[in-house]
């Protein structure tokens, strides 16, 4: 089961999270959700239920299990996520007058301390979908300081994929046309680099998660570099014997992958 915490949020509606053809149904065309795994991220992005509605021995729970924890609790990000300003002044300026693409943005903010001093730092995601342009988000359309240097990377594409994102380099994302037999669509994981940078880490989060970094999952971030080696610390929460999967960026442009097994108490330290 795939609860939520209590509250009222935005409702996706049901699904099917497999995309194999499912008989006796009613609703999808032919019996399938050929984008069950979009229609599970659009879910989790709204804060909202995630509703599968498979028939029995259909649920792809590798689909399933990136939204949520192993006890079910939803990982999702502060609010709800919303059409980006950029869209509506691109659509007013279209040659066929005034059009909504499918840009939406949402974040996760964490207070993080960093040689004592508490920071705010935040990730965001961006989900961008049959898009008849092409559109360039910089630094002040996702709400950051003009001198922030951040890392960016497709989530579908894995973390490998990561590039810069800062004040002359902003995040290129391409036309995504609907071809009318096949959705287009890109997930973008923004995360912040730890100040200072000479620190060397960025925390890229749970990334086999669509949240990459949930209050539902990170209980504190601390980065101490008062010895002669940085030392990173995340806590983590979840369930007892709960595994979580980390991945750590190093200034070298080492990527690091972190397992971790949760305690008795559902919580561990990560260094």
């Amino acid at each position: 089961m795939f609860h939520h915490a209590l509250g009222v949020f935005p409702f996706k509606d049901d699904f099917f999270s497999n995309n194999q053809t499912q008989t006796n149904c009613s609703g999808y065309p032919n019996c399938q959700e050929p984008y069950s795994w979009l229609k599970a991220l659009v879910s989790t992005l709204s804060t909202g239920p995630v509703a599968p509605s498979d028939k029995i021995g259909y649920l792809d729970l590798q689909n399933l299990m990136q939204t949520c924890r192993s006890d079910g609790l939803l990982i999702k990000p502060d609010v709800p996520a919303t059409t980006m300003d950029i869209v509506f002044q691109a659509g007013f300026s279209m040659p066929k007058g005034p059009q909504l693409q499918h840009l939406i943005h949402t974040c996760n903010n964490h207070s993080a301390t960093f040689n004592g001093k508490i920071t705010a730092i935040t990730w965001h995601y961006i989900l961008a979908a049959n898009l008849d342009i092409a559109f360039k988000i910089g630094l002040e359309e996702i709400g950051e300081e003009v001198d922030s240097s951040l890392v960016v990377f497709e989530y579908f594409s894995g973390a490998s994929t990561f590039t810069t994102l800062n004040s002359s380099k902003p995040l290129l994302i391409p036309a995504l046309p609907y071809s009318h037999t096949t959705v287009n669509y890109r997930y973008y994981i923004i995360a912040p680099r730890f100040i200072p940078d000479h620190l060397g880490y960025t925390l890229l989060g749970e990334t086999d998660k669509y949240v990459v970094a949930s209050k539902q999952r990170i209980k504190s971030i601390l980065l101490d570099s008062s010895s002669s080696k940085s030392v990173l610390t995340v806590t983590l929460i979840g369930s007892e014997s709960e595994i979580v999967n980390l991945e750590v960026l190093h200034i070298s442009g080492i990527l690091e992958k972190h397992k971790c097994t949760l305690g008795i108490d559902g919580v561990v330290g990560l260094l």
